[in-house]
């Protein structure tokens, strides 16, 4: 996956946050994830695996824009730094009896 990253994108991410949604009531509220601690010119990778769930964005400036993105399983999203500003994201209750994984990538600021 590191690979294909890379490849697809240009850098190799050295962090991974796994995160498991048992069925359609685990969910996820809206939130932007912390860019300070990214390296510059990075952002956010998502590879779901599992069942198709919605990645929901709402426009931090007026609440009313919401676009909706299904994640099918094995699909890569990926959200800069610029897009966590302007952007939030939630994954909202589903109705499946199926799991889902998302494996979210970063490349951390190295100290």
């Amino acid at each position: 996956m590191v690979r294909c990253i890379h490849g697809a994108l240009g850098f190799t991410p050295n962090n991974c946050l796994i995160n498991f949604y048992m069925d359609g009531t685990s969910k996820m509220g809206y939130h932007s994830d912390q860019t300070d601690i990214l390296a510059a010119g990075t952002g956010v990778v998502i590879i779901s695996l599992g069942a198709t769930r919605v990645l929901r964005f709402r426009n931090i400036a007026d609440k009313e824009q919401v676009v909706d993105f299904p994640l099918p399983s094995g699909s890569l999203i990926y959200m800069t730094q610029e897009l966590q500003g302007v952007w939030q994201h939630a994954i909202p209750a589903a109705d499946t009896d199926e799991g889902r994984m998302s494996l979210t990538f970063r490349k951390m600021k190295e100290d």
